[in-house]
């Protein structure tokens, strides 16, 4: 899931299968939220990740 911590709104909802690490999908999910934030015209300034939340 992606949010916009300055106002909370939910931008991006993604699953994925359990056979990987979060850093490995986490490229392609930071992709599609890049492009919806362009092509409204917004700017993205930082990305927040959390580390190992579902690691085992």
């Amino acid at each position: 899931m992606a949010v916009d911590t300055s106002q909370g709104v939910i931008s991006h909802i993604q699953a994925d299968f359990a056979d990987g690490r979060d850093s490995q999908y986490l490229p392609a999910m930071t992709e599609k939220v890049e492009g919806r934030i362009k092509a409204n015209e917004l700017c993205m300034t930082e990305l927040l990740a959390d580390g190992g939340y579902s690691n085992g």
